[in-house]
């Protein structure tokens, strides 16, 4: 079931970022898989193997891939000869992955094993679209589960197969999960019928807290979380700016921005409290960041960058995501 191609990198570039003095002691490298025409990394686990999706020039699809943390690219899709649209959300400590591919007239989620096997799954029959946005280690998979009209509504399917649906309280226009810790946290936003959109916290035992990231908020995506249950992601103010925040456990909330930003999106949370994302420079370019648990922020680009939108950072530091330069390649910050 699974398309092996050719282990290959078509890019491999080390060398310091962009911006002067951001990233100092950091190395990015540059990867592509071999013929991709788009190259989008979504998530790293803690031992550096990356998954995301690449667009295949040569089949005219979009395909997963895993990269292994000596660089190795292996590509992947359900379908051998004949791929199928498929792409990588999320990999955890096992290299087990999870997505989505489309098939049987709809968008089914995946977890493909370490041995390259992949089944697939629907969160609920009756709607026909599953999107799986994360794996832990335990084989927990959190997602949304979407009908024709777009009602999303989360869930979250245990190693075993079984499969909760859920819904933020106060829900009226659909429930998005967005990240699942190693405890099977999940957070997300939602919609509340009246043009605002709140983040959520939903614990392993199935208790959901809502919360915005300031007073007058307009939407709060909740983007992330780690195993100590801080959760990270954006804002939209009502003055219609953009801002980073994270709210550690007790519900406490710390706003944040990288200097000069006009708009800040944070992406992601590692268990030691550092939060990645992108954000807009007086330049009009959006940039890549990296706030420390103490709150000290630095700006990096991939060399010859347009525009960096990190993904994922694990425990050690290491950040993967997209950048363009002409074309979108997928890149890793060591430190």
């Amino acid at each position: 079931m699974i398309r092996n191609h050719a282990i290959a990198l078509c890019t491999a570039l080390t060398a310091s970022a962009a911006m002067a003095g951001a990233t100092e002691g950091a190395t990015i490298v540059v990867f592509d898989p071999q013929g991709s025409g788009g190259t989008y990394p979504t998530h790293i686990s803690e031992d550096g193997s990356i998954t995301g999706s690449w667009f295949d020039v040569a089949a005219q699809v979009t395909e997963g891939f895993i990269r292994a943390p000596d660089g190795t690219i292996k590509p992947f899709a359900k379908g051998d000869s004949n791929p199928k649209e498929t792409t990588g959300s999320g990999i955890n400590v096992k290299t087990e992955v999870t997505g989505y591919v489309r098939e049987h007239g709809g968008l089914w989620g995946y977890i493909r094993t370490p041995g390259g096997k992949i089944r697939s799954f629907q969160a609920d029959n009756a709607r026909r679209f599953t999107y799986p946005v994360g794996i832990n280690k335990f084989s927990a998979i959190a997602g949304i589960s979407a009908n024709r009209n777009g009602q999303d509504r989360g869930f979250i399917r245990t190693k075993d197969g079984t499969i909760t649906l859920f819904d933020a309280p106060g829900d009226a226009d659909g429930t998005d999960p967005t990240g699942i810790n190693n405890d099977g946290s999940i957070v997300g936003s939602y919609a509340d019928g009246g043009g605002a959109a709140h983040g959520f916290l939903r614990t392993s035992d199935g208790t959901i807290t809502t919360f915005d990231a300031a007073k007058g908020a307009i939407l709060t995506v909740a983007e992330g979380v780690n195993d100590a249950g801080s959760a990270t992601g954006f804002f939209f103010d009502s003055g219609e700016v953009y801002h980073g925040f994270v709210r550690i456990a007790d519900g406490t909330v710390t706003i944040f921005d990288p200097p000069g930003s006009l708009a800040t999106y944070a992406a992601a949370i590692n268990d030691n409290g550092a939060i990645i994302g992108s954000f807009i420079g007086g330049d009009n370019v959006e940039h890549g960041f990296v706030r420390s648990a103490s709150g000290v922020i630095k700006a990096f680009d991939p060399p010859g960058s347009k525009g960096t939108l990190p993904r994922s950072i694990n425990r050690n530091g290491d950040i993967t995501g997209t950048f363009y330069n002409g074309a979108y390649h997928g890149f890793i910050r060591k430190t």
